[in-house]
């Protein structure tokens, strides 16, 4: 990649590191020194993100959360491809928890995230 590759402006909404932990306490990936997350996660409300934004980075998965629903892209072969389940979390139903955490936050408001929490405790 080149240094002009490299300053397109992608800065995902939402960064993760599965596994091992790379990168610690950055809210900005320099894309030019640090590996590539995982996961990153796009929130488009105003502007809308294209997966080939992300090519030159290649992020294993990329979500992309537009109109209540998520679209899962997984990098390979030198381009993403849209899937239908998360290759970090098989066996969940994200669309149907993302509609159930929208219904409990009109419900809700922040109370939700409780909900959510009970629903999915976290697993170590």
């Amino acid at each position: 990649m080149t240094d002009s590759t490299l300053d397109c402006g992608v800065i995902p909404d939402h960064f993760f590191y599965i596994g091992e932990l790379p990168v610690v306490g950055k809210r900005r990936i320099d894309w030019s020194s640090d590996p590539p997350p995982d996961l990153a996660i796009e929130c488009d409300v105003t502007s809308f993100t294209s997966v080939n934004d992300y090519l030159p980075y290649r992020v294993r998965e990329l979500w992309i959360v537009r109109q209540k629903k998520i679209k899962i892209y997984q990098f390979q072969d030198g381009r993403y491809s849209l899937v239908e389940q998360s290759q970090f979390f098989g066996g969940f139903d994200l669309n149907a928890i993302l509609t159930e955490c929208i219904k409990d936050a009109y419900k809700f408001g922040s109370g939700a995230i409780d909900k959510l929490s009970d629903r999915y405790p976290r697993q170590r």
